[in-house]
């Protein structure tokens, strides 16, 4: 729940610019009276306005940048993905300290390279409405905040608007515009890496899945750990499977993908005379595995890192073989592979089957 109100002044956000920014003649009454949120947890928050007010009064000059991105994916989808948290590791390849996550806001600090020498940018994230995420951020002498929008166009298209407004005193006013240039070739390249996700997701909507968090809303706490499962799969999907010749269809260090990138589907993969039966999906988040890394035996979420067993693997130099997955019933005999869907297959169980998180 968020509500908003009209509050007497409060330094909030302000706090965080204040040891780099501010000199040590300010005063209490220099504060604006901002526009309080209150979040999960009781913290309350400046807004994006509030912030750039009080940083212009002692003399910060901003400059404004507006990009968009869209795509074929839900409102939940995008809010999900400005709060999962471990895939800043895993997809961006971003070295993070996350500091606290509530179910509203977080705190980080990432460790941005300048001449070769790690810096710390210390970033508070946190939700300003049902479709609105906020961040500030502080780096040096300069300070950005951010404002994302989700706007829903249909029922899996979304489009978000992001106003950046970045800071700096009027010294270093210069080289905002060497910032904004620099903030739109990353912003590039993080929807480069973040859009697919999203549209995983609107792909695995459209075939009739859902997520657990969708009513509720997804916390930035809950994008901290790997514990949970979020994908729920339709009641009524079946699919057939062919009969495969191993040894013909698949060739040895290959892969055959056997159905669809969903929970029922399967990726074969061959390592001499061992053929190993490993999971399509990745239940935790609906990450597709089809091309993630399969090493000693494993295949890895290109999302979070959660690792995968095979479900089963078949030797091929041996006779009649049975194997049963969650999903699955698998005969392997004179040479063929024969799998069928059991009666009742569901993506969210208590504890699923071989699973291991990432070190």
């Amino acid at each position: 729940q968020i509500t908003f109100e009209k509050g007497r002044a409060r330094p909030g956000l302000f706090f965080l610019a204040a040891p780099y920014l501010i000199p040590p003649r300010l005063s209490a009454d220099k504060y604006v009276n901002p526009t309080t949120i209150h979040l999960q947890g009781g913290s309350v928050l400046m807004q994006q306005k509030d912030v750039v007010s009080q940083l212009k009064r002692e003399g910060f000059k901003f400059i404004d940048l507006k990009l968009k991105s869209e795509g074929n994916y839900n409102v939940a989808d995008a809010d999900w993905n400005y709060r999962d948290l471990l895939h800043l590791r895993h997809v961006h390849a971003t070295d993070c300290t996350i500091l606290s996550a509530y179910g509203d806001s977080t705190t980080q600090i990432l460790w941005p390279k300048m001449f070769g020498v790690r810096l710390p940018m210390q970033i508070l994230s946190f939700r300003t409405a049902a479709n609105k995420h906020a961040a500030v951020s502080i780096w040096l002498c300069f300070a950005l905040t951010s404002e994302d929008t989700f706007l829903r166009i249909s029922d899996n298209w979304t489009k978000v608007v992001t106003h950046y407004q970045i800071g700096a005193p009027k010294f270093l006013s210069f080289a905002l515009p060497v910032i904004s240039w620099l903030l739109k070739r990353s912003y590039k390249k993080l929807m480069s890496e973040d859009l697919p996700m999203r549209h995983r997701r609107g792909q695995l909507r459209f075939w009739g899945y859902r997520f657990k968090f969708d009513e509720a809303g997804y916390g930035f706490d809950k994008g901290t750990t790997l514990e949970h499962d979020e994908v729920i799969a339709p009641d009524d999907m079946h699919e057939d499977f062919p009969a495969l010749s191993l040894e013909k269809t698949i060739e040895d260090g290959q892969d055959y993908m056997l159905g669809k990138s969903d929970h029922l589907g399967l990726r074969l993969n061959r390592q001499q005379n061992k053929v190993s039966l490993y999971p399509r999906l990745c239940e935790h988040a609906g990450a597709s595995l089809d091309e993630a890394p399969c090493k000693t035996g494993k295949v890895r979420c290109p999302w979070h890192g959660k690792a995968f067993r095979p479900y089963a693997t078949v030797d091929l130099t041996a006779g009649t073989q049975h194997f049963t997955t969650p999903y699955h019933q698998v005969l392997f005999e004179n040479g063929v592979l024969t799998v069928k869907q059991k009666e009742t297959a569901r993506v969210v169980h208590s504890e699923p089957p071989r699973l291991e998180a990432a070190a």
